[in-house]
């Protein structure tokens, strides 16, 4: 959120995704009752986490997407890192707000980012 300009002051938490590999399996989509339970559970959180200074690095397990919505962002000449766009990290905030600070940020998030996200890309995704 704070690369993407979704926030004004620097988290005291950053989360880092190791995107898992591709799975065999066979595509059935979203069932509803499958919706359903993962909103009646509680919410998963990632129990990685590692203190950097005065910083909270969390490490978390994602779902392979094929990197979508991954790009490169430039730290100085010779280095860059992966992040994730604007599109993406909306979508990765709503799915799960509490790393996001709750539903309130997300919603602040989503307004700051109304003129400058694509919502065919957001749609797309």
């Amino acid at each position: 959120m704070f690369i993407n300009e979704l926030i004004d002051n620097e988290p005291h938490s950053i989360y880092v995704n190791f995107e898992q590999t591709r799975k065999k399996f066979r595509d059935k989509g979203l069932v509803q009752g499958s919706i359903d339970m993962a909103f009646r559970n509680k919410v998963r959180k990632s129990n990685t986490i590692a203190t950097y200074n005065d910083k909270k690095i969390n490490l978390l397990n994602g779902m392979y997407t094929n990197k979508l919505g991954v790009i490169k962002r430039i730290i100085n000449e010779n280095e860059s890192v992966d992040v994730t766009d604007m599109e993406r990290t909306l979508i990765d905030i709503t799915v799960r707000p509490v790393y996001a600070g709750g539903t309130m940020e997300v919603l602040k998030a989503f307004i700051r980012a109304a003129e400058t996200v694509s919502i065919s890309k957001l749609v797309n995704y």
